[in-house]
């Protein structure tokens, strides 16, 4: 390998390139600041092209932009990528969930209800004495 090629291949792995190029997100507030920022320097002679320059815009992104804010679509500002989140089969997945633990849960407030009569029971048959307590019982006794 020559000297070139060795300086070749260290530059390479130096600097690394991405393959693909991220692309740019812009916010609803920095539209807006871009188009009033654009609406402010009408006249000024070269003006909306150092603003264009300096931010990395097209003419036309933001003709776009202008058209759409005209046309009243009130998307431009809120625009969200990807599936609408369905909220009534969220709210149904939900109370499912509920329901199956609210069963669960009675499943072993019967049980320990069960349990307990069946402790009261032996300690009367056996003849200890158990303290009488006034505790909610569930609606079906």
């Amino acid at each position: 390998m020559t000297k070139n090629q060795e300086n070749l291949t260290k530059s390479k792995d130096t600097h690394q390139v991405d393959d693909k190029p991220k692309r740019r997100q812009l916010s609803p507030e920095y539209k807006k600041k871009i188009l009033t920022e654009l609406e402010q320097t009408q006249g000024k002679r070269g003006a909306v092209g150092e603003i264009l320059r300096r931010e990395g815009l097209y003419a036309t992104q933001v003709a776009t932009w202008k058209k759409e804010l005209e046309d009243g679509i009130a998307g431009l500002w809120s625009k969200k990528r990807g599936p609408k989140p369905n909220t009534e089969a969220a709210l149904r997945k939900k109370i499912e969930k509920l329901e199956k633990r609210n069963a669960m849960l009675e499943r072993r407030l019967g049980n320990a209800e069960t349990i307990i009569d069946f402790q009261k029971k032996l300690a009367n048959m056996v003849g200890i004495e158990l303290p009488e307590k006034d505790m909610p019982r569930s609606e079906d006794d």
